[in-house]
């Protein structure tokens, strides 16, 4: 984390929050009223399209389903090539973006999973 890395994946993250809250907060049906939450890893496939992956919970409910649903069907609206991947400064290449995700009171946020400070 050497802070320009940190820096355009919380941007990232607030970009894919403002995306969904704006855009697409609409489509979340009023009876999820309390908070869920799951982590999900939004990466490009060799087009340049995104992908959604549900990293966890392993068995999620109802709700976090049809919310995963409505993100995943967002996602399919954001331009090519949205996610860089993180390049180490061993060359490794991380393909994508891990987020922690959260909808509550009718509001969704996202937490990059790398922008998360160690205590």
């Amino acid at each position: 984390m050497d802070g320009i890395w940190s820096d355009v994946y919380y941007y990232s993250a607030v970009g894919f929050a403002r995306f969904m809250n704006v855009e697409h907060a609409v489509k979340v049906p009023a009876h999820i009223s309390q908070k869920e939450e799951f982590s999900i890893l939004l990466a490009n496939d060799t087009d340049g399209k995104p992908l959604l992956y549900l990293l966890s919970p392993s068995n999620p409910n109802k709700n976090i389903c049809l919310l995963f649903d409505l993100l995943k069907e967002a996602s399919e609206n954001l331009p090519l090539w949205s996610v860089d991947p993180l390049e180490t400064i061993h060359g490794t290449l991380i393909p994508g973006a891990f987020f922690r995700v959260s909808y509550a009171n009718r509001k969704w946020e996202f937490t990059n999973y790398l922008n998360i400070p160690y205590d």
